[in-house]
């Protein structure tokens, strides 16, 4: 069964001005989506149709099979926004953080069962985590928020991740950690990944298939197809396409285990 199912799909604000014009696609599970296009393309609009928030009248959408709105599906899918709703200014740690995007219903401050710590634990060591767990979530980069909001969404172990503009502000040392944590991820877990960027250039190298979209589907295909003179038409503008040098370090700290850790804040 495919992650997304879209056919014919027409949307719009207001009385006519369609923001989406009788798009189809589908995402195969496990694979990867970029999806590129202009301000005002509508691919935000797309994502929040994709999860549920806005209603559609007009066109059918599909993930793993249900209505977008629907508890199976919202059951099935996290989201990392393009900002962060996190406010500067919140009380929380990054380990306050993470906890709160179990749907369960289990809080910071709640006991958490044996199989919940395991999985935070290994989140945390897998997006190299450990050394800043017990941070003001304030006080992190902005990099580091990214990866934190990524552990809290798949904390529920989601099955398909949408990323609106993940790595909007990150330098480009932490785009490249996030894709290397985001291709370990598909491996591993075979987690369904639809992520819009308007870095071209990332999506071009990252995904698999690459949409190009303003207001209608201008492409759907292999992201290496993806020629400049295909871009121009979608953006409707001439663009200068930008490479980036990519160089990281992983450091982790020796010291007291996640597990030891939880179990002082209240793990069993």
């Amino acid at each position: 069964m495919d992650s997304i199912v879209v056919e014919n799909l027409t949307f719009g604000y207001y009385a006519g001005r369609e923001a989406l014009q009788n798009i189809s696609f589908n995402l195969p599970r496990g694979e990867f989506l970029g999806l590129i296009g202009p301000n005002g393309g509508g691919k935000t609009t797309l994502l929040k149709i994709l999860l549920g928030i806005l209603p559609y009248t007009r066109g059918e959408v599909r993930i793993f099979g249900h209505q977008p709105s629907s508890r199976q599906a919202r059951r099935l899918v996290s989201y990392v926004p393009q900002h962060s709703n996190v406010p500067k200014d919140f009380p929380g740690t990054v380990r306050d953080i993470i906890w709160m995007g179990v749907s369960s219903g289990i809080w910071p401050w709640r006991p958490r069962d044996a199989a919940h710590v395991e999985k935070f634990c290994q989140l945390v060591a897998f997006f190299d985590l450990e050394r800043i767990v017990e941070a003001p979530i304030s006080e992190i980069s902005g990099g580091q928020i990214r990866r934190v909001l990524l552990v809290r969404a798949l904390l529920r172990e989601p099955q398909l991740l949408v990323l609106d503009e993940p790595m909007a502000g990150v330098d480009s040392s932490g785009n490249t950690l996030f894709f290397e944590f985001v291709h370990k991820l598909r491996q591993l877990k075979q987690i369904s990944i639809i992520m819009s960027s308007h870095d071209v250039d990332i999506l071009r190298a990252q995904a698999g298939r690459l949409m190009c979209l303003n207001r209608v589907i201008h492409f759907c295909d292999s992201a290496h197809l993806v020629s400049d003179q295909l871009l121009k038409h979608t953006y409707q503008c001439e663009l200068e396409t930008f490479y980036h040098n990519r160089d990281y370090h992983i450091f982790r700290n020796p010291g007291q285990t996640c597990q030891e850790q939880e179990k002082e804040h209240g793990g069993e």
